[in-house]
């Protein structure tokens, strides 16, 4: 009996915490020591014991017919792990792309815990391969996600090293890595990698309201478009569009519920069903049998684009309503309206700004030079991100004289001007100038100073260099440093006499240290 007794000494305190809530009712006999029990109580208690388990633990399964636990200390749960494909649920899961445990609310995810907090993610309504809430997620980890790529005018080269006159198209260039970010015009950013570089044509109309035309400034837009063309063969009075070929994934890159036009395809039609890689069905009979090519205006794949908008309104002046920018999300611009031929309103990310040339539908980068008269500079490509530094120097050879008290172009040439873009107000330019000059007069002076589109005025917030009296010959500096407002802009030195005649020695001889130079981030 002492063995009996420890084993049922052991099962009341097993089931003790169990007996606080109300589990056990009382034994039916009550067993004391020093008196001898009887095998039918032992047993009918027993079977108490059995019964109570029996009636209140579970009777299938892994925790099954479980309704409340109660005192339960430290211990581990497995959550299932998804990547953003299939929601289904309101409830938790684990982040396998972050590393964190995922909130979801009606099968979207809204928030993210680790061991720096919570981080609550903007609500999406089609969650895909790679959730816009994941990207915001890393983005508060990592910070903003920038495009890797720059505009230019070359093909090959992000900035070009050497200057490259009257391209007739522009680039999307792979800078610091492929990495391109586009929005879907609901204020959702997502990424992409790109395969290859972009381009598009002055000329285009397609993608573009108008070919570009000269002297005119255009933004630059990355956006995507969706249509899609494929072949395919149609039978009157069928819907089964069948034999489908000519499509990137095949029918699995269509969806349901896009327009579908093409041959034989009634006004208003839809793809109902994908059927197989190679058929669909749609929402009408066609009206003629025979093969065809198709054309859809939804579809997953995403042909990625870069578009010029409509023409400024001025050299400095965006259009009122046509090419007006937004922000969103506090770090990215795109397009406030939509744009003819390209995205849709906000649905364009603004990348670059340019500016054609003069003489034509044309880009030019070209670095200043030596020359007689100056050899000019023209920088027709302004980045909105992933700018750089550009640096150039327009050296006049030749040596001239002036005799009128009145500002105007270095040597009368507009060889010495630097052209340029800007497409957004907030960056400092420098600019300075180098001279020699004297004058045959003793009482009189030369002064040399920096125009800044214009070539009559110095303005007011430069150094201006005074050149010494009379004969003597003295080196002359202006420098001046501004932040330019958008568009087409010059700067160029400038200079006047105040009497009697001024001599100016540009980079000539032993004197090899003059010139204009410039700076500024594009």
């Amino acid at each position: 009996m002492g063995i009996l007794r420890c084993v049922l000494s052991a099962l009341l305190l097993l089931f003790a915490p169990v007996a606080q809530a109300q589990i056990f009712t009382s034994y039916p006999f009550i067993l004391q020591n020093g008196t001898i029990a009887d095998a039918g109580q032992v047993m009918a208690n027993f079977n108490q014991i059995a019964n109570q388990v029996n009636a209140n633990a579970a009777t299938s399964g892994l925790n099954n017919n479980i309704t409340t636990i109660a005192g339960l200390g430290n211990g581990s749960a497995t959550l299932p792990s998804l990547t953003f494909a299939n929601f289904a649920t309101t409830g938790l899961f684990y982040d396998t792309v972050n590393g964190c445990l995922g909130i979801t609310h009606a099968g979207v995810q809204v928030g993210c815990w680790n061991n720096t907090g919570l981080h609550l993610l903007p609500a999406q309504t089609t969650p895909s391969a790679r959730d816009a809430a994941t990207v915001a997620y890393v983005d508060s980890k990592q910070g903003v996600l920038l495009p890797q790529l720059r505009v230019s005018n070359s093909s090959t080269q992000f900035m070009p090293v050497a200057s490259v006159t009257a391209a007739t198209s522009i680039y999307y260039v792979p800078y610091n890595g492929t990495t391109a970010v586009y929005t879907d015009g609901a204020g959702n950013i997502f990424s992409t990698q790109l395969t290859s570089t972009l381009s598009q044509l002055l000329s285009d109309t397609t993608l573009s309201p108008a070919a570009a035309v000269a002297a005119t400034v255009y933004d630059v837009y990355f956006w995507y478009h969706t249509d899609t063309t494929f072949t395919g063969v149609t039978t009157s009075g069928s819907q089964v569009l069948s034999t489908i070929g000519g499509i990137t994934g095949g029918t699995g890159s269509l969806v349901v519920g896009a327009a579908i036009t093409g041959p034989g395809i009634p006004v208003a039609t839809t793809v109902t069903s994908i059927d197989t890689p190679t058929q669909i069905h749609i929402s009408n009979n066609a009206t003629a049998s025979g093969s065809g090519t198709f054309s859809v205006n939804a579809s997953l794949i995403k042909t990625f684009a870069i578009s010029r908008g409509p023409a400024w309104t001025s050299g400095t002046v965006r259009g009122a309503a046509a090419d007006q920018t937004t922000i969103q999300n506090g770090a990215y611009a795109v397009n406030l309206n939509a744009i003819t031929n390209g995205p849709a309103a906000q649905a364009g990310l603004h990348i670059a700004t340019i500016v054609t040339d003069s003489s034509g539908p044309t880009v030019s980068w070209l670095y200043g030079g030596q020359a007689g008269g100056g050899s000019p500079a023209t920088f027709g490509v302004f980045n909105r991100y992933n700018r750089l530094p550009v640096y150039t120097t327009v050296q006049d050879t030749g040596q001239w004289a002036y005799n009128v008290a009145a500002y105007r172009i270095a040597d009368g040439s507009t060889g010495n001007l630097v052209s340029f873009i800007t497409g957004v107000a907030d960056e400092w330019l420098s600019a300075n100038y180098n001279v020699f000059a004297y004058n045959n007069n003793i009482s009189c002076y030369s002064i040399v100073g920096i125009g800044f589109d214009i070539t009559t005025n110095p303005g007011t917030s430069q150094i201006a260099g005074v050149s010494g009296f009379g004969s003597t010959q003295a080196s002359v500096t202006s420098h001046r440093v501004l932040i330019p407002g958008i568009g087409a802009h010059f700067v160029a030195p400038i200079e006047l006499v105040s009497c009697g005649t001024g001599s100016f020695v540009g980079n000539v001889g032993t004197i090899q240290f003059g010139g204009f130079f410039f700076e500024y981030r594009m």
